[in-house]
């Protein structure tokens, strides 16, 4: 297994730091609102801890892939793209 330090990334990886980046940086949540949302999570005793709820029915069809028939699902966002 390579360590963090001898990873070389991907093309792939690179364009999509190269997007992500700079769309979190336009529309990602303050730390601080992150961090809330955390510590609520983690209060509740919650499974899972989104900060986008938008994004529980996205995880949803991904887990029931999954578990019916160990497929991928592939959307990304709410949109389900």
């Amino acid at each position: 297994m390579e360590s963090a330090k001898e990873h070389n990334s991907s093309d792939e990886e690179t364009a999509f730091e190269g997007f992500a980046g700079p769309l979190m940086a336009e529309r990602g949540m303050a730390p601080a609102d992150v961090a809330d949302i955390v510590f609520e999570g983690i209060s509740n005793d919650d499974f899972w801890i989104l900060a986008h709820p938008e994004w529980n029915k996205v995880l949803t069809k991904r887990v029931a892939a999954m578990t019916d028939d160990n497929s991928l699902f592939t959307g990304f966002g709410a949109s389900g793209r």
